[in-house]
């Protein structure tokens, strides 16, 4: 991994948001991601798709993780910020759970229940 985020940091922001949380910190909580930092290494072949369930089954797991890693190696975090990624699979995704199917697109996402 190439993200550059020490564990250093990850420590002053846990304390930081701790105090937030206790009503201590005595400002408020600021997160800033910057994009554009050289990630060091080449970019994936997985495309960055705003929705994960579009990959679909010929996607590996590490493929797709690989490329959340390139993301998240090209970013800065300023202030309280941290990496994070967001396995965004819809707002309907709980319907996909109890049997209705996805309808996938590359930036969008339908939940069609399973019987009319």
């Amino acid at each position: 991994m190439t993200i550059d985020f020490t564990m250093d940091r990850w420590t002053k922001i846990k304390e930081n948001y701790r105090l937030w949380w206790a009503g201590k910190l005595e400002r408020p909580i600021v997160r800033v991601w910057l994009s554009g930092a050289d990630p060091k290494r080449p970019e994936p072949a997985v495309p960055d798709y705003a929705f994960d369930s579009f990959y679909g089954p010929s996607a590996s797991v590490e493929a797709i993780i690989d490329r959340w890693d390139y993301k998240l190696s090209t970013q800065r975090f300023l202030g309280d910020a941290f990496p994070v990624i967001w396995p965004n699979f819809g707002p309907g995704v709980l319907a996909a759970f109890v049997g209705a199917c996805l309808e996938n697109g590359q930036e969008t996402v339908w939940f069609h229940p399973p019987k009319d």
